[in-house]
Order: structure tokens, then sequence, then C-alpha cells
């Protein structure tokens, strides 16, 4: 089947505080324009094998999408089998979601995950500050509060600190 579009979202980066879970989301569309979604994961039990886990929850996505368009019958013209796997020239690599997987060994400071103390602050600086906080974060860096990086956490509580004052 021949595949005109393939979109990758990552909607779950694996880290120690979500039990190393993976969740990719695979969007393909034929070339008729019939576009089909699916999820893939993949779960480990070694902080190591993060950019696997992502690999393999991007593949579990991809195979259930192609089956879909598959099983959909659509016409295309061209027959040729398309299936780009995980690499380094991966949408996700291109959108440098590995550099922003946390490092699971620490938490709260750097590329690892905000800490409770750093996310309970947050929520407190926007409540003081009259200001939606998943709004706020979201607006910021594209996220949810509970997918905060330290780093992320460090400037969003520098800056409602600044505006407290």
């Amino acid at each position: 089947m021949n595949i005109s579009c393939r979109k990758i979202q990552a909607l779950c980066i694996p880290h120690k505080n979500n039990d190393l879970h993976a969740v990719i989301e695979v969007c393909l569309t034929s070339p008729s324009g019939q576009t089909v979604c699916a999820v893939g994961e993949a779960q480990g039990k070694n902080e190591s094998e993060v950019k696997g886990l992502l690999q393999q929850a991007e593949e579990n996505a991809h195979s259930r999408a192609l089956a879909m368009l598959e099983a959909c019958n659509f016409k295309d013209y061209d027959d040729r089998s398309v299936y780009q796997k995980w690499s380094d020239d991966s949408p996700l690599s291109n959108k440098n979601i590995l550099k922003n997987i946390p490092s699971v060994k620490n938490a709260g400071g750097g590329n690892n995950p905000a800490s409770p103390k750093q996310r309970e602050l947050i929520k407190k600086l926007c409540h003081d500050n009259k200001i939606d906080v998943d709004i706020h974060v979201n607006e910021k860096f594209d996220t949810e509060l509970r997918n905060l990086i330290g780093s992320q956490a460090d400037q969003i509580i520098k800056e409602l600190t600044k505006k407290k004052s």
C-alpha cells in the first residue's frame, strides 16, 4: 500500500514516574486522502531502554495503522509497500524529542522530570497570580504540568515569582 503522508506524535515519553511507558500515535494517509491513526505502546523494565521503547511503540502504531488502511480496501494506484522504520531521521528525532527525554536517575533538575515540589509550587504561584496553570504551562512549553522537566519547571517558577514580587 502506498502512503502519501505519515505523521508521528509522542503521547507519552517513558520515564521512571510512568513506569517506563511509551505511547506513540502514527497517522497514515493514502494517496486517495483516507487517513487512519493508531496508537502503539511499549513498556520497559530498564531505564536505559527509552529510545528502544519509543521505537517499539512507533513500530506497533505504524503496523496497526497500516493494517487499518489495508482493511479499508482503499484503491491506490501504486502497490509499493511503504514502511519507514525508526531511524535518527525519524520525525520523532527531527522534533528533537529524544533530547527532551528526562534522565530518570534524579528528579527536579535539567532534563529530569520536574519534582512533585516543583509542580506544587507552580500550582501555588499560578493560583496566587490568578493564572490557569494548565493553560500557562501549555502555552509556555506545549505540554502538561505532569510532563514538565526540571529546567522547564525552574523557568516557570522564576517567571511567576517575578510576577508576584
